[in-house]
């Protein structure tokens, strides 16, 4: 009787310990496709700040962007119905991710002032920090985006 106990209590933990360690793994991957959403919403808004603006004004705010911020990187936000480059990286508990996520937009420019650019790319970097406590599940990963300058026109610093 005495063996059957301890079985049946073994079982039971095993069982409660696989139920926890998939709802821990179910909430984690929640936040990290709520993440990479937001990550595509930056990509899409820095599109659509470059066709409302054209290029030589997309260019102007978000070298601006870049050259306000510590970190030479950048993020997108809405304004009065209009997207604008922000400096600096966001958490975007905002849009539900968690909170100890960031986003961030960076350009193999560095910050630098390209003055006849044909094109421009855009790295938009995220992290996604384990909610579990695990710390295995540490995901980082980016969305590259390349505009190119159809304006012909060139941006002079």
């Amino acid at each position: 009787m005495t063996i059957a106990l301890v079985i049946l209590a073994m079982v039971l933990l095993g069982a409660f310990t696989t139920a926890n360690r998939a709802l821990a793994l179910g909430q984690e991957s929640r936040n990290r496709t709520q993440l990479v959403a937001v990550a595509q919403e930056q990509a899409e808004a820095l599109q659509s700040l470059y066709e409302q603006n054209g290029w030589p004004a997309f260019e102007a705010d978000t070298i601006n962007a870049r050259q306000r911020s510590g970190c030479e990187c950048f993020h997108m936000a809405l304004v009065n119905s209009t997207w604008e480059a922000d400096p600096g990286a966001i958490t975007p508990n905002q849009y539900s991710a968690p909170s100890s996520s960031i986003i961030k937009i960076t350009s193999p420019l560095g910050g630098a002032l390209n003055p006849v650019p044909e094109s421009e790319r855009f790295i938009i970097n995220y992290q996604a920090n384990p909610t579990s406590g695990s710390g295995n599940l540490n995901d980082k990963g980016m969305l590259e985006l390349e505009l190119y300058n159809l304006d012909g026109v060139k941006v002079t610093p």
